[in-house]
């Protein structure tokens, strides 16, 4: 059965004999409470809109009032029939409007009216984007996956659209602010999520809700390695973790956790050639790790909407707290005008920027930095903002910009005082929006491809010829070739087997 409409005011009948949620009374309520009360529309403005009149005769009284409200004219029976006739809505319309103040005595319950009707104007946007999707499975115009991510998209952005609120009022927002600081002032002044290191967490007061940081540097430095131990000291706390993996796959994350975890040599846990003890030490940490609210998703070619669309379900559902990116110059932008890489970075970086600000949390996304670091003549090998690869507008999108250093990769092994750099790295906060810079000096350790306070039991390798670098080719951590562009850091402990499902949860 079609269809049908006589005209904009009568209800429209579904195939099914049904008419759209709508209710002509409650609409009346509502005009009629801002005839008889001059404050009325005010104190409702921001969050009923035009659409959410279903009768079309109703709806254009409310584009008189709404009108009227913006140009400074009292709201009355008499300015809002005027109106109407300036309109040209007609003499009929303009003396309906009149009698709308029969339908109610007061403006009391104004707040609930607008509730029912904001409701049923709900329902019908759900009617009418399913009959979207309806259609458009039925007319088979674009791909099965990307009429899902839109249908998955369109259903979130309507769950959220009524709870936006863009305008907040002065009580509302200190109440708000003084609570942020008495949360920090209970946490040792950290007012975002603790990262794990104190050193760092001390100049960045935790990852900030909203905020993009920037974590970046050279293939083989350790970034998707300090990612995993910032993950983990997270996890310990038991805050839920996402991790978009465009790299490596889930069961290599998840072997380079245990060692994380365990403390076992990488080749212990690559072989399996463990001591009971061993084996002790890895199942006692197992056990934690499985109870750890962490959730991975290693699809290959993702696209920043396609990512955008999974990280908004697992925030709702999972209640996911931070999100961590592996790495961005992996990303697509899947955008019909983009014209070159550098413009699809900016894309994908401005697109991250509004995610974490509409999720309202921190996201982490890893980033290369171009040649230009090896290019330096001497010691010079410290990265800067500038080495940012591909778009500068990385480094203006984002509230903070990290750059991972290890000077002994380059074979400096002393600092310009005279300090040895042997197992150390140092995080070099070289943006940041909220604070201050500077930088923090962090342990390493290649065998447990792992980061720590430097304080931390801090030893310093013994100077030999087999020393730190021959344990990196072992372990795969620094055996790139500093030309290399193309990957970050590889790890030996499988081989790239394709996985039928993307995602790995712990829980």
């Amino acid at each position: 059965m079609e269809r049908k409409k006589k005209n904009d005011s009568v209800p429209m009948i579904s195939d099914k004999g049904l008419m759209p949620p709508h209710d002509r009374k409650f609409e009346e309520y509502v005009l009629g409470a801002m005839l008889i009360d001059n404050q009325a529309y005010s104190r409702v403005a921001d969050t009923l809109r035009e659409e959410m009149f279903y009768e079309k005769d109703l709806r254009t009284v409310f584009h008189a009032i709404a009108e009227l409200s913006r140009e400074g004219v009292g709201i009355d029976m008499a300015t809002v029939s005027d109106r109407l006739r300036t309109m040209g809505a007609g003499e009929e319309l303009a003396l309906k409007a009149v009698f709308l103040t029969q339908a109610i005595n007061s403006s009391a319950h104004l707040g609930y009216h607008v509730e029912v009707l904001k409701e049923m104007y709900m329902c019908r946007e759900v009617i009418r984007f399913c009959t979207i999707a309806e259609e458009s499975a039925y007319e088979r115009r674009v791909p099965v996956r990307e009429m899902l991510q839109s249908i998955e998209e369109g259903v979130y952005n309507l769950a959220i659209r009524e709870d936006r609120q863009s305008v907040s009022e002065m009580p509302d927002m200190l109440s708000q602010t003084i609570k942020e600081i008495e949360a920090a002032a209970l946490r040792d002044g950290l007012s975002g999520i603790e990262s794990g290191f104190h050193s760092l967490d001390k100049k960045t007061s935790g990852w900030q809700k909203s905020d993009l940081i920037i974590l970046a540097a050279r293939p083989a430095m350790g970034k998707t390695a300090l990612l995993l131990s910032m993950a983990r000291n997270m996890l310990e706390q038991n805050i839920p973790v996402m991790i978009f993996s465009l790299e490596m796959s889930k069961i290599q994350l998840m072997q380079r956790l245990i060692i994380n975890a365990t403390e076992l040599p990488a080749s212990k846990i690559k072989t399996g050639k463990m001591s009971k003890c061993d084996w002790l030490v890895m199942n006692n940490q197992l056990g934690k790790l499985n109870n750890m609210p962490l959730f991975i998703d290693d699809s290959a070619n993702m696209t920043i909407f396609e990512m955008a669309t999974k990280a908004r379900r697992y925030v709702m559902d999972r209640g996911v707290k931070c999100i961590f990116i592996d790495y961005l110059q992996l990303m697509h932008a899947d955008g019909k005008n983009i014209n070159n890489r550098e413009q699809e970075v900016s894309t994908i970086s401005r697109a991250l920027k509004q995610l974490a600000k509409e999720l309202d949390i921190p996201i982490i996304a890893l980033s290369q930095l171009n040649r230009g670091v090896e290019s330096r003549v001497g010691d010079n090998k410290r990265p800067m903002l500038s080495d940012l690869r591909e778009s500068g507008a990385i480094e203006q999108d984002a509230d903070m910009v990290l750059l991972l250093h290890r000077p002994e990769y380059y074979g400096i092994l002393q600092d310009d005082e005279g300090n040895s750099t042997r197992g150390t790295a140092e995080l070099i906060i070289a943006k940041n929006r909220n604070g201050a810079t500077g930088s923090v000096k962090l342990r390493f350790q290649a065998e447990l491809i792992k980061f720590s306070e430097l304080g931390d039991g801090y030893y310093e390798p013994e100077p030999s010829e087999n020393n730190l670098k021959e344990e990196e080719a072992e372990y795969s951590v620094s055996i790139k070739d500093s030309k290399s562009e193309g990957e970050d850091e590889s790890f030996p402990f499988t081989e790239n087997d394709e996985q039928d499902d993307d995602w790995l949860v712990i829980k």
